[in-house]
């Protein structure tokens, strides 16, 4: 068996499926930092603490 025959020509389809992929994690990532910020910005609203809104910073992004 040879490297040729494993080889993999790229069509449009495969473009297509790259695509929906990425433009699907686009959105998940736009989507999560939208509610990441929703959820730091009630805390800051609701307690008006500076330590409660460091706090839910640092904890937001250590999941990143």
């Amino acid at each position: 068996m040879s490297l040729e025959n494993l080889r993999v020509e790229p069509t449009e389809k495969t473009f297509h499926h790259y695509l929906y992929f990425w433009s699907g994690q686009l959105f998940s990532l736009l989507g999560s930092s939208i509610v990441q910020y929703g959820i730091i910005w009630w805390i800051t609203d609701s307690t008006g603490s500076a330590i409660y809104l460091s706090l839910a910073a640092f904890f937001s992004f250590l999941p990143m």
